[in-house]
């Protein structure tokens, strides 16, 4: 089986929600549902949907964020590297 960057989609990644504390993550595979919950929302692998904030965090702080245990699992059983941080800019399938 290859593993998620030997597959020409894009890999999962964390994303962050407006006024959010909790770091969820994401896919490509969401993008129907992300569809059904508006522009500026996505459906994330716990079944959340969160607005994404205009542009991810400058920092994760340490005593604020902290990962959803459902996505989080998702990603270590479905993924080979780590996805990407949330601090990196929003991939073109985000928006």
């Amino acid at each position: 089986m290859p593993s998620l960057a030997e597959l020409s989609v894009p890999p999962p990644r964390f994303v962050t929600g407006t006024d959010s504390g909790t770091i969820h993550a994401t896919a490509p595979s969401t993008r129907e549902a992300s569809a059904r919950a508006g522009r500026g929302f996505v459906a994330c692998f716990c079944g959340q949907v969160i607005e994404l904030a205009p542009h991810p965090p400058e920092r994760i702080l340490g005593g604020w964020h902290h990962y959803c245990r459902v996505c989080t699992e998702y990603l270590l059983a479905a993924s080979d590297p780590y996805p990407p941080s949330p601090t990196n800019l929003y991939e073109p399938w985000l928006s």
